[in-house]
């Protein structure tokens, strides 16, 4: 498949349609450039591909790249593959996969690993102590205004914080949840509007 040429998959496309090929799979190595990803995707969907894996996810830190190919297009993903081995080094919920990665939300129902809960981020405790940090200099500074004594201001900057950690913590899942929730709806609504079909031309052809 020809990536910067469209005319050379001319071919390749034919034989696709005389075979009667229906389902057809578009394998794309996600540790690839953005350029080169969406030129391999472009050149797949002119091709009639209906799904899409993508490959090497082990070599890459950020997946949020890969929402634009879920949300965008109308190739259903089958699963990512994330080592060498595509037994068992996959993930075959690729929406759910993709959500973890990159909108986690701590379930408070789902059972701790080795005391951490699964899909939790590694810095949750720098979101958890900076509502803490800021409810309590709220209390601090609002007490230290209204003239409490020194036992006061300090009791009402502990409240604070407490306050402020939990409500921090409460609204960062919310925040996250609703926009988990907008993901969702463009992404199955993706789906159910069908690609326009592509128009294909051979070389030296006139429209």
């Amino acid at each position: 498949m020809s990536l910067r040429d469209p005319a050379a998959n001319v071919p390749l496309a034919d034989f696709l349609d005389r075979e009667q090929i229906e389902q057809r799979v578009l394998v794309l190595n996600a540790a690839y450039g953005h350029a080169a990803l969406r030129a391999g995707y472009a050149r797949g969907r002119e091709l009639g591909a209906t799904h899409v894996v993508f490959t090497h996810l082990d070599e890459v830190a950020q997946w949020g790249g890969l929402w634009d190919y879920l949300i965008d297009g109308g190739l259903e993903p089958l699963f990512l593959a994330t080592g060498p081995s595509l037994t068992g080094e996959c993930e075959d919920d690729v929406f759910d996969a993709l959500t973890r990665r990159t909108l986690p939300v701590v379930h408070e129902s789902a059972p701790a690993v080795n005391g951490e809960f699964p899909g939790r981020p590694p810095d949750h405790e720098i979101r958890f102590l900076s509502g803490g940090l800021l409810g309590f200099l709220v209390g601090l500074l609002t007490s230290w205004l209204l003239d409490h004594s020194a036992d006061r201001v300090l009791l009402d900057g502990a409240v604070g914080c407490l306050a402020g950690a939990m409500l921090f913590r409460w609204f960062w899942t919310i925040v996250l949840a609703g926009l988990r929730d907008t993901v969702v709806a463009r992404y199955r609504a993706s789906l159910v509007t069908p690609p326009r079909p592509p128009c294909r031309t051979r070389p030296n052809e006139k429209l």
